[in-house]
């Protein structure tokens, strides 16, 4: 075998003698496709991943303090939370989301309405919570 990686795999077969050496690829910043039947699957370095993810899922959250609480709503989505201090608030939305990406697949992921939030799920199920924080704070002067 040469000195290069494989990008892509024509089998499972093939791809799981090379297992180690498709995480390494991944982990240098290739990016992996395992054929299986008519399909493909990629393997792709977390890191980089969930950024992609991140910018091409904004939270656009909006952090508003009001009658002694904090209210963080994502216009446009059913997700929202509020408490009396900003760190419960934003914890609490995060259990929300954290929720919601547990239960997508089983519940949401053919539902017109919840479809598009693919990227979301992912988002969440490959972050921190700490990730998620900055995610939905996205620099805002709070």
């Amino acid at each position: 075998m040469s000195s290069t990686s494989p990008t892509s795999y024509d089998s499972f077969t093939d791809a799981r003698k090379s297992l180690k050496q498709i995480l390494d690829s991944a982990e240098a910043g290739s990016v992996i496709s395992i054929k299986r039947g008519p399909r493909s699957t990629v393997v792709a370095d977390r890191d980089r991943f969930r950024e992609l993810l991140a910018k091409a899922t904004p939270s656009r959250a909006m952090v508003v303090a009001e009658d002694n609480a904090w209210v963080i709503v994502i216009p446009d989505s059913p997700f929202a939370a509020e408490a009396q201090s900003l760190d419960d608030a934003i914890a609490d939305l995060i259990a929300n989301l954290r929720d919601y990406a547990s239960e997508w697949q089983e519940h949401f992921a053919a539902a017109p309405n919840h479809v598009d939030n693919w990227a979301l799920v992912q988002l969440v199920n490959v972050s921190s919570d700490d990730e998620l924080r900055a995610w939905l704070l996205n620099d805002q002067d709070v």
